[in-house]
């Protein structure tokens, strides 16, 4: 600890981006766990976030050379620069800052270009993982089907697997921004994001040959198909605004996870999105996995870590017919922020 704090740079890099360690770490502190009832040694820390940066406690536990799956890590404090944004509360005449990952904190945050920019540059391993599975889950099910992809943030990766089972394909998303990105992409808009690669993923797990036209086509499908955008929020009852509308399929990538802190609060929000699957119609989801806060921007949420076993209680008191739950995990090579993608899909009673 000593070494580490005295040392003026600690070089690291973090999906291909070099940054320096060292001044994102403003505290480490040993203690003894025996007081608070627990075994062992633990350790402080105090970590910042900075424009491009943020200080992790997985890369410090890297650099202590502390196995991180030998740990558990415990946020208990989040200080935000700008106060109108702090959840408080008074205990004992301390303010703690806690977060909760609401619709509002979502759309102050998230920079969809920044997003697009740091995770979709390029399909690697996980997005072939994830596009497979679509694939695989939608040739199961019946063509021409009314189909809602919930929660899609600025990305098309789903869609372009969807569109060639679609009947007519409606959009949502908390943060509006998103919302207009995918919007502008639809239109044809200049300086949008390039979903082609994408899109020849998708045609390759269907079997189908990588051309200029069939990805052209492709494209042309999605934009044919995707016929709303609209507003959603997974923490509600009625997730949308349509009233009475039910899908044959919905599909809720990577956002149930970041809408809720416990597993109870995870089944909540998967009973909120099944309001909008009609009976016997079909949820496809995907969650991430080894992970207790996600990004956004420069702020830091807490989120649900869910295993495998969470995700299928989960589906089975939201009302999905046991015989029906498929699930798949992928694990990542080098697990650090998280460990891995447990896809599912299940039929609704």
């Amino acid at each position: 600890i000593a070494s580490v704090m005295e040392s003026e740079s600690i070089p690291r890099e973090r999906r291909g981006k070099k940054y320096d360690l060292r001044p994102l770490i403003e505290e480490l502190s040993p203690f003894s766990l025996e007081g608070a009832g627990g075994e062992g040694q633990g350790l402080f820390m105090r970590l910042t976030s900075r424009e491009g940066a943020t200080g992790r406690p997985e890369e410090v536990l890297d650099v202590l050379g502390i196995p991180l799956e030998d740990t558990r890590i415990e946020r208990t404090n989040l200080i935000f620069k700008e106060r109108e944004y702090e959840r408080r509360t008074l205990q004992d005449n301390e303010v703690k800052v806690t977060t909760y990952p609401t619709a509002d904190e979502f759309n102050r945050h998230f920079d969809p270009k920044a997003y697009l920019k740091e995770m979709f540059l390029a399909p690697d391993d996980e997005d072939q993982f994830s596009i497979s599975f679509i694939v695989k889950a939608i040739n199961s099910l019946p063509d021409r089907l009314f189909i809602h992809e919930f929660g899609g943030g600025p990305t098309l990766y789903s869609v372009a697997a969807l569109a060639a089972k679609a009947r007519e394909i409606h959009f949502s998303d908390v943060v509006d921004a998103n919302l207009r990105e995918v919007d502008a992409w639809l239109k044809h808009k200049p300086d949008v994001h390039d979903w082609n690669p994408y899109i020849a993923l998708a045609l390759g797990a269907e079997g189908m040959p990588i051309t200029e036209a069939n990805i052209n086509e492709r494209a042309a499908l999605m934009r044919k198909v995707v016929r709303q955008l609209m507003h959603c929020d997974a923490q509600r009852n009625s997730p949308i605004d349509l009233e009475k509308v039910q899908y044959d399929l919905v599909t809720a990538h990577h956002c149930t996870d970041v809408a809720a802190t416990t597993v109870q609060e995870w089944i909540g929000v998967i009973k909120n999105v099944t309001n909008i699957v009609r009976h016997g119609g079909w949820l496809m989801l995907s969650v991430t996995t080894g992970a207790r806060t996600y990004e956004v921007g420069d702020v830091i949420f807490e989120c649900v870590n869910l295993t495998k076993d969470d995700v299928r209680n989960g589906l089975l008191a939201a009302g999905y017919r046991k015989e029906s739950i498929t699930l798949e995990s992928y694990e990542v090579e080098h697990p650090q922020e998280y460990s891995g993608i447990i896809m599912a899909l299940a039929r609704r009673h």
